[in-house]
């Protein structure tokens, strides 16, 4: 299970179709979502919760983590990972370079990561995480270790071919702290 907090509430994924809130991370309710999938990532901020599904073109939307909406993303894909920064979501999937963007959370846009410039040694990149920090979104590739980054909130992005050192890394999680 996935979980995340906003506004005094923490929230968590459980399977395909349950969700569970908590004001205090030890009682636990849970609830129904609009739309059983598989979802993959929490998301949260400026008073929303996203609940991300993978291989659909919907989400769980939420603005108090207790009443869920579906809603509609533009394309369908096999999202991933979510992350929320400089007022924008941003959602990245493991089967396309396409990457949505949000400043509300309901209305999006759909923009690209470039692909490897095709020269030797191309790869497919597989965008498996995404993170906010230092006010920037930084994507990362689980299938060939890319990374790309973006500075305007996901609008544009810059692929990195040079590729993170360890070339037996799972990707299992990237994050960005400011303690």
């Amino acid at each position: 299970s996935t979980g995340t907090s906003v506004g005094g509430k923490f929230i968590a994924l459980t399977n395909a179709e349950y969700v569970q809130h908590s004001d205090n991370g030890q009682d636990w309710t849970e609830l129904s979502l609009p739309v059983v999938g598989n979802y993959q990532s929490l998301i949260a901020g400026d008073g929303n919760f996203l609940a991300i599904n993978n291989s659909a073109d919907t989400y769980g939307y939420s603005l108090d983590g207790v009443n869920w909406t579906s809603r509609s993303l533009p394309i369908s894909a096999g999202w991933k990972d979510a992350a929320y920064g400089a007022g924008k979501y941003v959602i990245v999937a493991n089967d396309t370079s396409d990457v949505v963007v949000s400043s509300n959370g309901t209305t999006w846009t759909t923009v690209n990561i470039p692909d490897d410039d095709g020269g030797d040694g191309s790869t497919i990149s597989q965008w498996t995480n995404i993170v906010h920090g230092k006010g920037k979104f930084v994507a990362v590739s689980g299938s060939d270790l890319s990374t790309a980054t973006s500075v305007d909130g996901g609008a544009t992005w810059i692929r990195n071919d040079e590729k993170l050192p360890n070339e037996t890394w799972t990707n299992a999680s990237l994050v960005y702290g400011d303690n």
